[in-house]
């Protein structure tokens, strides 16, 4: 059996071993090819985080827009609606309605209400009880209601309709997307709901 020489082996170690060249080249290859993979991570969190302040905003105020129709519809169209608590600097918009289901002797007075210092949306099922409120919307990390005013329609010959309520929301996600302006400001996604809701009781 012929066995191999020193030099020999000496010769297939170097030939087998990476030259420093070779192992900078590889590593420089590598963190080249991490930083691109964290890059393209961090893109896709911020593009979900967007999505997600996104589709909460939306859905939070589908939400809302559902509550106040589901409210309003089954009012009887021969109990006017009252409205108070102008909103400042929008003339002929309110922040509070009052409406019935049927005769006073009947029904209770019920009210949507929206306090701006709080950003709470509010449906009083009774407005002679205190503390049967009920919050149709609070604010949270995603969502936040700034604004909420109704106004009456106009029937023909420009008589007000106080059985047609027209609503306004105004809803953003305040800040929490982390959005920037090219400025370097936060930049709220905003979402702006306007309907109308006829008396049908």
């Amino acid at each position: 059996m012929k066995l191999n020489s020193i030099s020999d082996l000496s010769r297939s170690a170097s030939r087998a071993a990476y030259t420093v060249v070779e192992v900078m080249m590889a590593g420089s290859i590598s963190v080249i090819v991490l930083g691109a993979l964290m890059t393209l991570v961090f893109q896709m969190a911020k593009e979900q985080k967007f999505g997600l302040a996104d589709g909460s905003v939306q859905y939070k105020a589908g939400l809302v827009e559902d509550k106040i129709a589901e409210i309003l519809r089954v009012m009887s169209v021969d109990e006017s609606a009252v409205f108070a608590d102008t909103v400042s600097g929008n003339p002929g918009t309110y922040r509070r309605v009052i409406f019935a289901r049927g005769p006073s002797s009947e029904h209770p007075r019920e009210e949507l209400y929206f306090n701006s210092a709080t950003g709470v949306l509010f449906h009083d099922p009774n407005r002679s009880l205190e503390g049967d409120q009920v919050a149709l919307f609070s604010p949270d990390k995603f969502t936040a209601l700034r604004e909420v005013y109704f106004y009456p329609s106009l029937k023909v010959g420009n008589m007000i309709d106080n059985t047609t309520i027209n609503v306004v929301l105004k809803f953003d996600d305040d800040g929490y997307s982390m959005r920037k302006e090219t400025s370097g400001e936060i930049k709220k996604m905003t979402v702006n709901r306007y309907f109308t809701v006829k008396f049908r009781n």
